[in-house]
């Protein structure tokens, strides 16, 4: 593993001579432990150059991969628009001639419950488990008349039910947002003219403020962020002409506005995410009308450290008006417009690879989507009506962190002299309140050079053996006819000391372990369409139970 590495002293900048080689060993951490138990190892960070170098190193989720399959591709051919639904404007109808089929067959993406209203351009985020979605633009209140919305809705998945909070006293459309230090932070968006006045949620009282000072500048369809504390606004439209390089930071902590390096390329409609302390941002349109739109798969990192944006590899399409999120350290990117029509095409930059990886198809194709962490897909346009529907990509609920829950590093930053050595420890622990099930976990220890340009990694894997006295559950779930595996099936396991309720992967399999103490258990399998069945399972310590089950359509 070799990062380049540079000297920078007192905020200078290094002198022009060749940088010295980082290295890192061992190439790889691996260990296995008991259940409840931790382990420390070692590792040797080299410094062949003629300079000290100062290593940050943090850690990465591992990629968590989702059960089932996803829907096939769809793609819906209709006239798309980037520009703002003027308020009280009549909704028109789609012009595209093609039969449309927003839903498709798949179970990797999970139904959740409808949002209350239909709706589009909201601002979807993700707080303490909960998914708030803010603002947007709906036809509810007009019947086909568009009209920005003051709503405030919170999702609880453990309830599976949205609730109506405190109204914000301004309509928005597609504003800036993002949660920092607990609170939401919203402003800009509208159909004519955006406000540059900053609203303010406390989820603790359940009430707006307004922030003590206003946007310096204003758009529509920004990219939102939130990075080291900051909410970060990139490009958007101003009024109807769609497509600027414009970028402005926001510190609430400080109540304070900046102006970052120019984004390369004119753009509305970006996906962005802050992750391990860059800004990645993706696709989107520049447009000064319709018939002249451009949809963008470029994809860029902004270095906040050199103030410097770089190029990244494209998207492998363009797409706009995405759903998007920071998730399990990658920016993630589900549904929305390409330069044809609109489609459920979904993709993820994983930074630590600086690659794109294709995700399920979602169920629904939109675009001028919400999304969040879990990963949630909200409402969002089918032509120019506004939908109810809500989807889930399990799986990626990683929030960007610094730290893995069962992996700590001793020293995040050493300073490796000349021709000099540092060693760095890091623990593996398997006591953790996060880790519930033994297995196979994984992450990557990520290695930065002074002037984070390159960097080194590490993969981490760890193996937590279960306790002596518990035993696995497990089993596939068939429909009938046909005894074709049934993937996204609920199985419910009760007992008189714990519930469990899993979802089966696209083989139809689904696994636990769990302490045979809870014998006898109570398992529930359904699946919409099918029969439900109960049966009861004894279990003792150390034993595998296979519980295979066949559901009968209904």
């Amino acid at each position: 593993m070799v990062i380049a590495a540079s000297l920078a002293v007192l905020g200078t900048q290094a002198p022009a001579f060749a940088a010295g080689k980082v290295t890192v060993t061992p190439g790889t951490v691996t260990a296995s432990v008991g259940w409840g138990k931790a382990t420390t190892q070692k590792l040797t960070v080299k410094n062949t150059g003629k300079t000290p170098a100062t290593v940050r190193i943090s850690a990465i989720p591992g990629t968590v991969a989702p059960a089932g399959d996803g829907a096939t591709l769809h793609m819906v051919k209709e006239a798309v628009s980037p520009l703002p639904h003027a308020v009280g404007k009549a909704a028109p109808k789609t012009t595209s001639n093609a039969t449309r089929a927003t839903t498709v067959a798949g179970d990797a993406w999970q139904t959740a419950a409808d949002f209350p209203i239909p709706i589009a351009d909201s601002a979807v985020d993700s707080n303490a488990g909960k998914i708030y979605s803010s603002f947007g633009d709906t036809t509810e209140a007009f019947g086909n008349l568009f009209e920005d919305s003051t709503a405030l809705y919170a999702y609880d998945p453990a309830a599976g039910a949205w609730t109506p909070l405190a109204s914000s006293p301004d309509m928005r459309q597609d504003p800036v947002h993002g949660f920092i230090d607990g609170k939401l932070y919203v402003y800009g968006g509208g159909a004519v003219a955006s406000d540059s006045s900053v609203d303010v949620y406390d989820p603790a009282t359940d009430t707006w403020s307004k922030g003590p000072s206003a946007a310096p500048r204003v758009f529509f369809a920004s990219g939102s962020a939130v990075l080291d504390g900051k909410l970060y606004s990139v490009g958007g439209c101003v009024q109807f002409d769609c497509g600027t390089t414009a970028v402005t930071a926001y510190d609430p902590a400080t109540d304070t506005w900046s102006t970052p390096a120019a984004y390369p390329v004119p753009v509305s409609w970006a996906s962005c995410a802050g992750i391990q302390g860059k800004l990645y941002c993706a696709g989107g349109v520049t447009s000064t009308n319709v018939a002249e739109s451009q949809a963008l798969n470029s994809a860029y990192v902004y270095d906040p450290a050199g103030n410097k944006w770089s190029a990244l590899p494209d998207m492998p399409i363009a797409l706009w008006g995405s759903a998007y999120s920071a998730a399990n350290g990658q920016l993630v990117v589900a549904a929305g417009a390409t330069q044809d029509g609109v489609t459920n095409q979904s993709f993820a930059f994983d930074p630590a690879a600086n690659a794109w990886n294709e995700l399920p198809g979602a169920n629904v194709a939109t675009y001028r989507t919400g999304g969040a962490l879990g990963f949630y897909k909200v409402g969002g346009q089918a032509g120019e009506t506004q939908l109810t529907s809500v989807e889930l990509l399990p799986g990626y609920d990683q929030a960007d962190q610094t730290d893995v829950p069962w992996l700590s590093i001793a020293s995040k930053q050493v300073t490796v002299p000349a021709r000099g050595s540092a060693t760095v420890a890091v623990t593996m622990d398997a006591s953790v309140p996060q880790i519930t099930q033994p297995g196979a976990y994984a992450a990557t220890l990520r290695f930065t050079g002074d002037t984070s340009d390159a960097m080194a990694s590490v993969p981490v894997s760890l193996t937590i053996a279960p306790p002596k006295t518990w035993a696995e559950v497990t089993g596939t779930v068939l429909g009938s006819p046909g005894s074709a595996p049934l993937g996204g099936a609920t199985v419910q396991i009760d007992s008189w000391a714990s519930d469990y309720t899993l979802t089966t992967d696209k083989n139809g399999h689904y696994q636990l372990w769990l302490d045979a103490r809870n014998s006898p258990l109570t398992v529930i399998v359904a699946k919409d369409g099918y029969q439900p069945t109960v049966a009861t399972v004894k279990i003792k310590k150390g034993d595998l139970v296979a519980h295979d089950v066949t559901l009968k359509t209904a």
